[in-house]
């Protein structure tokens, strides 16, 4: 019963980002070649296996150069194709393993929503801590823009204080 409403509300979470972005981007895609659903679909699933092989030939093949990806780990945003591989560059390196599973896709004109599931063993550093050997498991929601065949613009979220619990961190409260 728990399970089947936690299902539930993972599609209504997505239903409601992915509505709330093509809202949002409903201007924008008047401009935007449109794409067919598959074709969206395989772009995103060629951005997974970037993550997944480190390839970073195929960032040409499915990124835009005037990529923006909003993180929300990420202070700022990772700007153009450069960005990315940086941000890959990063998993990669604090996950020797780092693993993302597709879990569904939702398309609409040229916006795309996925919702996946990362997994990975703290071997390396990230940013500023050390590593801590521990395995880590998290979903996430990725909203994307097609345009032309690659991805413009990425909003892309999961609970970094599940990871960061995981991992074995703790938070502080702040002194007054």
């Amino acid at each position: 019963m728990l399970n089947a409403n936690l299902g539930r509300l993972k599609i209504g979470l997505a239903a409601m980002l992915l509505l709330g972005c093509a809202a949002i981007g409903c201007q924008q895609q008047q401009a935007d070649a449109l794409v067919t659903g598959q074709a969206a679909r395989n772009i995103m699933l060629e951005n997974v296996e970037i993550y997944n092989t480190g390839n970073m030939e195929l960032i040409e093949q499915v990124i835009a150069p005037n990529y923006v990806g909003h993180y929300s780990s990420m202070e700022g945003p990772a700007v153009g194709r450069d960005g990315l591989r940086d941000w890959v560059d990063l998993n990669r390196g604090a996950y020797s393993d780092f693993k993302v599973t597709v879990d569904q896709i939702i398309t609409e004109g040229n916006m795309v929503c996925m919702q996946w599931t990362v997994t990975g063993t703290n071997d390396g550093p990230l940013r500023d801590l050390p590593p801590t050997g521990k395995p880590i498991r998290v979903t996430g929601l990725t909203m994307a823009r097609i345009a032309d065949g690659k991805i413009v613009e990425e909003w892309i979220t999961w609970n970094m204080l599940e990871v960061n619990r995981q991992l074995g961190y703790t938070m502080v409260a702040p002194e007054m």
